[in-house]
């Protein structure tokens, strides 16, 4: 699902204050992670972090989405693909 015009509002200043505070890597739970945050956040120069992935198949849905890292408790699950491993 897309989000509304308020929420990406929402995110454009939540992206403002961090980058005021010098981050440079923001880390997001799988749970609520979206593309469209993904690629927004990218476009401002943050480094996204994923957490946590435990199957093959988050793993492709982050990385789709441009993650720079993904972070696991099931390193085994990761490695059938590490050419897809950023």
């Amino acid at each position: 699902d897309l989000m509304a015009e308020k929420d990406l509002a929402d995110l454009d200043r939540y992206i403002d204050k961090v980058l005021s505070m010098g981050v440079q890597i923001v880390q997001y739970d799988l749970r609520v992670m979206k593309a469209e945050v993904v690629k927004e956040l990218k476009c401002r120069g943050l480094s996204v972090w994923a957490w946590t992935i435990n199957t093959t198949e988050e793993m492709n849905r982050v990385i789709d989405w441009g993650v720079d890292a993904v972070l696991t408790d099931n390193p085994a699950a990761l490695q059938n693909q590490p050419d897809r491993i950023p």
